[in-house]
């Protein structure tokens, strides 16, 4: 497993799939950190970052206007299209065992079939944001004890 990997160098190796999910040219890598990079499309821009902590790569997926906010990490979204989003899977230490470039195309592979089956239609993405918001919420108010 990769250490401290570059993650705007790991988004380059993905190219051929990047290119498919948001066609070629039609995207922007950007990063300040090696730890950390998005990818700007028309629709969304998907931020990645590396935590040293436990070995994951935390993902957020930001829409662009009219939305133009962030909801959760892409895995918020697969719960819209009915899929509970696996946990990679983690040892007994609680690290995560899949390294970093795996856990990137894993969550490429997930935003390919968002922006295919969600964000390419507008009622879509309207009904999507609307859902992710009130599981956002009800799983907050849930988290601080506000259910009984």
């Amino acid at each position: 497993m990769i250490r401290n990997p570059d993650v705007p160098v790991l988004l380059d190796h993905e190219r051929a799939l990047l290119d498919s999910i948001f066609g070629e040219g039609e995207y922007q890598i950007e990063s300040s950190h090696p730890q950390e990079a998005a990818i700007r499309f028309s629709r969304f821009k998907l931020a990645l970052g590396y935590d040293a902590r436990d070995g994951s790569i935390a993902s957020t997926l930001t829409l662009t206007e009219p939305w133009g906010e962030e909801l959760d990490d892409p895995q918020g979204w697969a719960r819209f299209l009915g899929e509970e989003p696996a946990s990679p899977p983690r040892n007994s230490l609680g690290q995560v065992t899949l390294g970093p470039e795996e856990q990137i195309r894993a969550e490429l592979k997930l935003v390919a079939r968002l922006s295919r089956d969600i964000f390419s239609d507008p009622q879509k993405t309207r009904d999507a944001v609307n859902f992710v918001r009130g599981y956002r919420t009800a799983y907050n108010e849930w988290a601080r004890g506000a259910w009984s």
